[in-house]
């Protein structure tokens, strides 16, 4: 396995976050296919001071990504300790055990009493098994998504 480290996105990284989220698979599996560098910039901003949220750095190389996003209620007020987690990750480094080691690292720094909550395409089995072998249990499916969550204590 890849000798990884997670640190948090700074100001200064944009153009690397850009190379990644430019790829098809990550804008796609993102719900934004045609993001140009503006709203690439706007969605960098918005990751870059979320609570939890870190870059997955190889051999001084930013190679991905995980980001916790606040849940809000129907009312709109926050949730305490709720989070939607996401995760990128350059297609170069997949399928190689990298994911499933960084969410690791990067959930056992999390805060006790925290809930995450996950979302993967019906069709992204590899995406499932992380989730799964990092203990999300599956909540149930909708459309084309299968809803994940994990409580941690």
């Amino acid at each position: 396995m890849a000798k990884i480290t997670l640190r948090s996105w700074q100001s200064t990284d944009f153009d690397a976050y850009e190379k990644l989220i430019a790829q098809p698979e990550i804008m796609q599996g993102a719900g934004l296919p045609n993001a140009d560098t503006q709203q690439r910039r706007m969605m960098f901003e918005t990751d870059l001071y979320q609570p939890f949220q870190a870059a997955i750095v190889y051999k001084s190389q930013i190679i991905g990504s995980i980001i916790t996003y606040a849940r809000v209620s129907e009312n709109g007020d926050f949730i305490p300790n709720e989070y939607d987690l996401a995760y990128f990750l350059d297609s170069r480094f997949t399928g190689h055990g990298i994911i499933t080691q960084a969410l690791d690292s990067f959930i056992a720094a999390l805060p006790n009493s925290t809930t995450l909550l996950a979302e993967t395409f019906v069709d992204n089995v590899a995406s499932q098994r992380v989730l799964e072998k990092l203990g999300f249990i599956k909540m149930g499916a909708y459309n084309d998504i299968i809803a994940y969550k994990k409580p941690i204590s």
